[in-house]
């Protein structure tokens, strides 16, 4: 009855139609990953699912590094700017991120092999494919950046689904082509390639796209801005993907492909609370700006009560539930993951608890709280793993980041 209430109250406006959408939206992209894992699990052994996991991981991480983190900056710059001076600041944008990226990728291809192969764990080759993958990474995070905040849910959506869905597609393509043609050819590199081909074709057009937009590629005062903004926040991005991919590394270091598969595959399961988390805090961000911009924080104050005792509640439900879907889904060799599921969720929850604090930090334009609060419980993820791993095995890894998010919701809450 109260659900419906508010419901009614509120859905004549465009912040929660667009909210709506964007939880609608991302539960379908993200299903479509869920009911993908099974079929991964199946045609990928554990080393080669701990492969493409490491990859991943270092995608993400290159992509932070690379680009500076520059598209976090659109965030504030969209009530900062206006216009054709906001579509300026976008160009500009994402010109100094792609010279960013070529000088990454000139430095990384000058290392060598050796010393690659010890800091990634991967061999040369795929490290400058995932190095070579943040330009397509990184137009598409502006885009989706501006279409978000700009409450364009229909793009934002329609874009991110599809290009999730077909790279599902491709990989399977690829991995039974592979194995009619090329059996002996390890089936991670075509999961691979079917991963980071959608965002290659969808960033042709973005750039193309901006491009029409405008054609501001150098502008001091917009790169200083974004530079500003972004610096900040990338210690805290960058401290938060540590925190959910830097253990896969470590894993990967101390046991093995099999190990960081079996973890990946919990961590996949468990993402159910954290996708979540993505789908309600695509609809809460804009929604909370707003209500910010306006000086309504009694009426913040009060949904935000209602949206964390209701989250904490289905993530409870899922605890329960999940442990028994990785034994339906999933093969025997991976079973060992159903010990590590709960402890993902749980973390999932803190996850929205610290968020709600950040994201006053991020009005505010207190980054450097942010920053500061993230690469501290990355530093406690990181010194428990590398304490804790060789002594419990690679299932502690999930406790301790566990640990490093109770951290990061305290250290926000008391800021």
């Amino acid at each position: 009855m109260i659900l419906t209430k508010l419901y009614r109250k509120y859905q004549s406006t465009l912040t929660v139609r667009a909210g709506s959408w964007y939880i609608v939206a991302t539960f379908a992209q993200k299903g479509i990953v869920f009911l993908a894992i099974p079929i991964f699990a199946r045609l990928l052994t554990p080393a080669q699912y701990g492969t493409v996991a490491l990859f991943s991981s270092w995608l993400e991480i290159l992509t932070i590094i690379l680009t500076l983190n520059l598209h976090s900056a659109l965030n504030n710059a969209r009530y900062d700017f206006e216009g054709a001076q906001f579509k300026d600041l976008v160009s500009a944008v994402l010109t100094l991120g792609i010279l960013c990226i070529a000088v990454g990728n000139i430095v990384l291809a000058l290392l060598p092999e050796t010393l690659t192969q010890a800091v990634f764990g991967l061999p040369k080759s795929l490290v400058m494919l995932a190095s070579l993958g943040t330009l397509a990474m990184f137009p598409y995070q502006v885009r989706m950046t501006t279409w978000r905040i700009a409450l364009k849910y229909t793009f934002y959506n329609l874009v991110n689904f599809l290009t999730t869905s077909y790279g599902i597609l491709l990989s399977v393509g690829l991995i039974l082509v592979f194995t009619l043609v090329l059996p002996a050819y390890d089936h991670a590199l075509a999961r691979i390639v079917g991963l980071i081909a959608p965002y290659i074709a969808v960033s042709l057009l973005i750039v193309r796209h901006t491009l029409k937009d405008s054609r501001t590629f150098f502008r001091q005062d917009y790169w200083r801005y974004a530079l500003a903004l972004a610096l900040p926040l990338m210690l805290h991005s960058l401290s938060n993907i540590l925190m959910k991919q830097f253990d896969r590394v470590l894993i990967n270091q101390y046991f093995g492909r099999s190990e960081t598969g079996i973890y990946t595959l919990a961590y996949q399961f468990g993402d159910i609370a954290n996708m979540l988390w993505v789908a309600t805090n695509s609809a809460w961000f804009p929604w909370f700006f707003t209500h910010m911009s306006k000086g309504n924080h009694t009426q913040i104050r009060k949904r935000a009560s209602q949206y964390a005792l209701a989250f904490g509640v289905i993530v409870t439900g899922l605890i329960f539930i999940a442990p028994l879907l990785i034994r339906l889904l999933a093969p025997e060799e991976y079973w060992q993951a159903t010990a590590i599921v709960p402890i993902v969720m749980a973390t999932g929850f803190f996850s929205l608890l610290y968020s709600l604090y950040g994201n006053v930090e991020l009005y505010e334009k207190k980054a450097g709280y942010t920053a500061m609060m993230t690469v501290l419980a990355a530093a406690v993820n990181i010194i428990l793993n590398i304490i804790l791993l060789p002594i419990y095995g690679y299932q502690i890894a999930a406790w301790t980041t566990l640990v490093s998010y109770i951290c990061l919701f305290l250290g926000h809450a008391a800021i």
